[in-house]
């Protein structure tokens, strides 16, 4: 799910002066029902997320299908204030109302929020077009991979789609790609009335569905091609990890990752037990270790190096690795032609 506040319309013409040809036939939803929900419900206090000043449509909301990346029919629909959950939630439960799918995994970078109160809503809104049953259904909230990291550390590990099974190597970020072929549009259709405006952009997602359709077979023999040659790298680092790691401390972690999958209120093994520190702190630290070392007379065998303490060349190393980055972040910013000072 998402929203594109881009393709708004300008407050121009009205549904009974420009009708569209095949309302509710392709991928708008009926407006007509969407109306009469958003109408109904419009008074529910809900967060506006974004400024709506002279249009008639401040975007368009949309569900996606998350690993073909392809619109679906009948779950786009025009936003009046912004990204209001009235408008969202018709959508989400539009597309899973009489399915027979029993689990769902729903991307949204807002779901973190969005979810909370979902259920309850949908028990407000007595709306017979989205009702579901929920018996037996079992619902999934994630974030796409590329918004998740600009969450908080909670977000990271309860929405995640790295952390959920069954997902494989689904991003969740579907909707904005289609967005990026939409856009283009948002000049020719800002002016439009309501039926004109979802002709055109009708005739836009049915295209780019039939160009992913035929696209398939070319589209999977590369990515192919490229995974198998990630999967050789992927597999070599973490041989490697592991091998750093030792057998006893694999084995611990891969007994915790266990325990946390079968039962969320289990220590989970990918949150971070400690605050991030600083170099000089570790340094510190280090050396305030070594000085007590010193001074309780438990010198450890190996402990110097020519003329300096280990403590002291971890410190350094750290130091290096520092300048490491910075190095690489330096030689990719020097361009094609580098002056002799870049150089």
């Amino acid at each position: 799910m998402d929203a594109n506040f881009r393709l708004k319309r300008k407050d121009v013409s009205t549904e009974v002066k420009d009708p569209g040809l095949g309302n509710g036939w392709v991928f708008f939803c009926e407006v007509k029902a969407y109306m009469d929900h958003v109408k109904s419900n419009w008074n529910q206090k809900q967060d506006v997320h974004r400024e709506a000043r002279g249009t008639a449509s401040s975007g368009i909301g949309a569900v996606n299908c998350a690993r073909h990346n392809m619109k679906r029919l009948l779950l786009v629909g025009d936003l009046q204030l912004g990204e209001r959950s009235l408008n969202m939630d018709y959508m989400f439960f539009r597309s899973i109302a009489g399915s027979p799918l029993v689990h769902f995994f729903v991307s949204y970078d807002i779901a973190c929020q969005w979810h909370i109160h979902l259920w309850d809503r949908l028990r407000d809104y007595q709306d017979e077009t989205i009702s579901i049953d929920g018996l037996g259904a079992f619902v999934t909230f994630l974030v796409p991979k590329f918004h998740l990291p600009a969450h908080i550390g909670e977000c990271n590990l309860k929405f995640s789609f790295n952390l959920t099974h069954f997902v494989g190597q689904t991003d969740g970020e579907a909707p904005e790609r289609g967005w990026a072929n939409a856009n283009p549009l948002a000049r020719s259709t800002k002016d439009l009335g309501p039926g004109s405006r979802h002709n055109m952009l009708d005739d836009h997602f049915n295209d780019t569905n039939h160009k992913k359709i035929i696209g398939l077979g070319y589209m999977l023999r590369r990515k192919i091609e490229n995974a198998v040659a990630e999967m050789v790298k992927t597999r070599q680092a973490l041989e490697d990890l592991e091998a750093s790691l030792g057998p006893e401390v694999v084995e611990q972690w891969e007994a915790m990752a266990q325990a946390w999958e079968k039962d969320s209120a289990s220590p989970n093994p990918f949150a971070t037990v400690c605050k991030d520190r600083h170099v000089a702190q570790v340094r510190a630290e280090l050396a305030a270790e070594a000085a007590a070392r010193e001074v309780a007379g438990k010198k450890d065998a190996g402990s110097v190096r020519g003329d300096m303490h280990i403590t002291e060349l971890i410190g350094m190393g750290l130091q290096l690795e520092d300048q490491q980055r910075i190095l690489v972040f330096d030689v990719a910013a020097t361009g094609l032609h580098p002056t002799d000072g870049q150089r």
